[in-house]
C-alpha cells in the first residue's frame, strides 16, 4: 500500500550526464583525446540518403 512518503519520492527527478559517470582518467577519455573520429562521418555518409 502506498503511503504519503511514496508520492513525494515519485515527484523527484535527477538528471545525470555521461560525462558525470566517466572518471576523468578513464581509458575512454584518453582514447577520445588521442584519436580523431571525424572520419566516421565520411564513412557513414555513404549509407544515408542524399535527399
Amino acid at each position: 500500500m502506498l503511503s504519503k512518503h511514496d508520492s513525494i519520492q515519485r515527484d523527484q527527478l535527477e538528471m545525470i550526464t555521461l560525462d558525470q559517470l566517466v572518471p576523468p582518467n578513464h581509458l575512454v577519455r584518453k582514447m577520445e583525446a588521442a584519436i580523431d573520429f571525424t572520419f566516421n562521418t565520411l564513412i557513414a555518409s555513404y549509407f544515408f540518403s542524399k535527399m
